[in-house]
């Protein structure tokens, strides 16, 4: 079997809460009227967000109550950030607990899956930050192969992964001043850009990442992977009724990323790390004309692109 080197971070458990200040649950019920379609899986990620809220509420409280000298520095580098896995691991330790409470109550189902890994988190404290790094492919064993060692179901291991490394990538990141990025890796942590989004009277576009939910500015007409711009680079595909909401395709690269217009649903920029969770069929879409995700992709050659765009409506 396996071994892993066990580690020991703080483990102080924050207030359990599963309601936030109620801005995810107005997010929330923003999508629930916009896609009706996806109100059963909007229901069993709820209470999730809504933690995520919280939690990240709480971990910028705490920065800010405590000594500068009490909190582990957090690089400011982005590349350093990135070869760190660009996470707080104290936070995933912190957390793991709480996330388990709200995927129970999302995902009843396989709760006795949810139990056994709260077991096996209480028995290793380095057990959160492993599994937030072996998502993000930083650590070995792969999140598969551990999963089958201790006969958990590999497609819940993941989903647990995956939602507590967004969480410590999120919290990673709190308090760092605004960054640019020429192209879909994020400024931030190093991460990859997950959706794109335009906003405002001028349409400006944003780029966020997958990993810590920040955003950073990126040109309308560029393609985030390799830089082609031009016409009939970029191409949308949408559902029937639903241009607002599509998979972006650039006939260059190949490569995809998902979008949504904010303006025609009058929609908030903070909406996108919730409203990515409804638009896996863009996904299935774009892969069935053989484009690939750009938020798999390895990065492309590094370029400048940091003039300032026209805006286009």
């Amino acid at each position: 079997m396996t071994s892993r080197p066990t580690a020991t971070p703080e483990t102080a458990a924050p207030a359990a809460a599963s309601e936030g200040t109620g801005k995810t649950a107005r997010l929330i019920d923003i999508l629930r009227d916009a896609c009706p379609e996806q109100r059963a899986l909007l229901d069993a990620f709820s209470p999730v967000l809504c933690l995520r809220e919280t939690a990240l509420a709480q971990e910028a409280a705490r920065r800010a109550a405590a000594p500068a000298a009490e909190i582990p520095e957090t690089e400011t580098s982005a590349v350093a950030s990135a070869g760190k896995g660009g996470m707080d691991g104290e936070c995933a330790v912190r957390w793991a607990e709480p996330l388990l409470d709200a995927l129970k109550q999302g995902f009843p189902a396989v709760a006795p899956v949810w139990e056994q890994l709260r077991e096996a988190i209480r028995a290793d404290a380095g057990l959160p930050a492993y599994l937030c790094l072996a998502r993000r492919g930083r650590k070995r064993p792969a999140l598969s192969t551990w999963s089958k060692e201790h006969h958990l179901s590999a497609d819940a291991v993941n989903l647990f992964a995956e939602q507590l490394a967004r969480l410590a990538g999120a919290a990673a990141q709190l308090g760092l001043p605004e960054r640019e990025s020429g192209d879909a890796t994020c400024p931030y942590c190093g991460g990859r850009a997950e959706i794109s989004l335009i906003h405002g009277t001028d349409g400006r576009r944003y780029l966020q990442c997958g990993h810590c939910s920040r955003l950073w500015r990126f040109k309308r007409t560029l393609c985030p992977h390799c830089g082609a711009e031009g016409n009939g680079i970029l191409r949308h595909i949408f559902v029937d009724g639903q241009p607002d909401l599509r998979a972006v395709i650039c006939e260059t690269c190949r490569h995809y990323i998902l979008e949504a217009d904010l303006r025609p649903r009058d929609m908030p920029l903070e909406i996108g790390h919730v409203l990515s969770l409804v638009m896996g069929h863009l996904d299935a879409l774009a892969q069935e004309e053989g484009a690939s995700p750009l938020s798999l992709a390895r990065p492309a050659v590094a370029r400048a692109v940091s003039a300032p765009e026209e805006p286009v409506h």
